[in-house]
């Protein structure tokens, strides 16, 4: 082969390297620019999901926080930070690879910037919330500690006042162990270095026990309320049983003594005649006197001895005196 071949053919063969490096080069960049643009393109997707995500969060703190917190501008300022995500967009240019590689990217760190913005926002309003809930804690575990003393003074009072008040003594047992168990608890110990939630659940936990030992106190003390009226009820109808006997126990004596007052008396037997009036006065024999008209007539007494006292007899002329003679003859006496 002649030399002049031979540089042609080197031409030729340099010709082609270089262009197949070329074409490697060529392919290597197309495919760092495609690398490059599906990677930001990656990049931002996912980063306007997590915005997206940090939104749906924002929403749901806003509907659980209303209120909960103490000043509402926390909630105020999280809404417009959410709302405004609504207006952006992501949607990259129609241009060449490289500037909607660039675009993406853009974009990617904008949606990073407002995932932060709405994520520190919701964090402020959980913070409130939590400081509402531990204030809110705090409140009803003091509620709950004054009740609960409210109830041991009034179960101790209960207890003492009803001694032998009622029926069966084991409902002022019940007590006086609820009484033991309520004044043997202890304050909850909250260390105020940990987290409010933390220190909100502990509060919660010492407002349920104490929350407990009240409704324990307070039902048997008015078991034993219950049984005192129970007892007061069966004092009243004893009682009452007692004083219906008592009356009847009256009536029946007042009724018996007004029918031996009111029962008729045997009326001595007499007669009249001529305007004037016999009486028959009975002798301790069984004789019987009587006078007729002006003067007595004693007739002689069938049997036995004699009367031993006179007799007066009033008539229409005057009153006769008997002499006291006892011989049984008539006539004896006069007109007084």
């Amino acid at each position: 082969m002649s030399r002049r071949r031979r540089v042609v053919v080197a031409a030729a063969s340099a010709a082609v390297v270089m262009v197949l490096v070329g074409i490697f080069v060529y392919k290597a960049w197309d495919a760092g620019v495609e690398s490059d643009l599906a990677e930001a393109t990656e990049a931002l997707h996912t980063v306007v999901l997590e915005l997206h995500a940090a939104v749906d969060t924002s929403e749901t703190v806003l509907a659980s926080s209303d209120g909960r917190v103490a000043d509402d501008q926390v909630r105020v300022d999280l809404a417009a930070v959410a709302s405004g995500v609504d207006e952006l967009s992501w949607s990259l240019p129609r241009s060449s690879r490289q500037a909607r590689t660039v675009a993406a990217t853009g974009l990617a760190e904008q949606a990073r910037t407002h995932v932060s913005a709405v994520e520190s926002a919701t964090g402020l309003v959980l913070v409130a919330v939590d400081a509402f809930e531990l204030e809110q804690a705090a409140r009803l575990e003091g509620e709950a500690t004054g009740r609960l003393a409210l109830s041991i003074t009034d179960g101790r009072a209960t207890l003492d006042a009803k001694a032998g008040q009622v029926l069966d003594d084991a409902v002022r047992v019940t007590l006086s162990d609820a009484l033991a168990s309520a004044e043997a608890l202890k304050p909850a110990l909250v260390d105020e270095t940990l987290p409010a939630v933390e220190q909100t659940q502990i509060r919660a936990a010492a407002t349920a026990a104490l929350t407990l030992h009240a409704d324990a106190l307070d039902a048997a003390r008015q078991g034993v309320v219950d049984a005192q009226v129970a007892w007061q009820a069966e004092q009243d109808r004893v009682a009452a049983e007692q004083a219906a006997q008592a009356a009847q126990a009256a009536e029946e004596a007042s009724r018996a003594q007004e029918q031996a007052t009111t029962r008729p008396q045997a009326p001595a037997p007499s007669s009249s005649t001529n305007g004037s009036t016999t009486v028959r006065p009975r002798a301790s024999g069984g004789a019987e006197a009587s006078t007729t008209g002006g003067g007595p007539s004693v007739p002689t007494p069938l049997s036995g001895p004699a009367p031993e006292r006179g007799y007066t007899t009033e008539t229409q002329t005057g009153t006769w005196c008997d002499s006291g003679d006892t011989s049984g003859a008539e006539g004896t006496g006069g007109w007084c």
